[in-house]
């Protein structure tokens, strides 16, 4: 089984393929992808930089393209979780491969308080919000609004993980699964 998860900044997609991997999943963030990419050529690991290479890599590769390079990493089998599903065609990609597209959301306010608690160097929301509309150009809002689940993450982590539990429970008595 593959879950792919997408959303907007810090609303805890992050969070939730945590609790899936606790749950035996193993997890690939296309992000961490991107990351050691990013060291292997000595260039520092920051945001401008992932998108700048995400955005080359999808210019050569199409826009499936760190997808396509996760897929090679999860082929053999297995439960996987993939963190930092951030185009439509990269959760189209791994939909057409049988992967569940999971769409967390939470309230503007809260992510922007979670992002400074993870240290995001952010001086005003205004700020925030400018770098979160950079990331819905590759069309997470899309992808959420056709996602197969949508969960929302705007409580504590005890609630988050009933909505989990809730949905591996309707995932596995799905047809597909059966």
């Amino acid at each position: 089984m593959i879950i792919a998860v997408t959303g907007r900044i810090s609303a805890g997609e992050t969070t939730l393929c945590e609790l899936l991997e606790r749950k035996g999943f193993q997890r690939l963030s296309l992000s961490d992808i991107l990351r050691d990419m990013l060291r292997e050529q000595g260039r520092p690991v920051v945001r401008e930089n992932l998108r700048k290479l995400g955005d080359s890599l999808r210019k050569k590769m199409g826009k499936a393209a760190i997808a396509k390079l996760a897929w090679e990493k999860m082929k053999g089998g297995g439960n996987w979780v993939v963190d930092s599903v951030y185009t439509y065609e990269e959760g189209k990609f791994l939909r057409d491969r049988g992967a569940y597209l999971v769409g967390v959301v939470a309230p503007i306010e809260l992510r922007y308080q979670r992002s400074l608690e993870r240290g995001d160097r952010y001086s005003s929301i205004q700020e925030f919000l400018e770098d979160d509309e950079k990331d819905q150009e590759l069309g997470i809002d899309k992808m959420v609004a056709e996602a197969d689940f949508v969960v929302s993450n705007d409580g504590t982590i005890e609630q988050l993980e009933k909505k989990v539990e809730a949905m591996l429970k309707a995932i596995s008595s799905s047809p597909s699964q059966s």
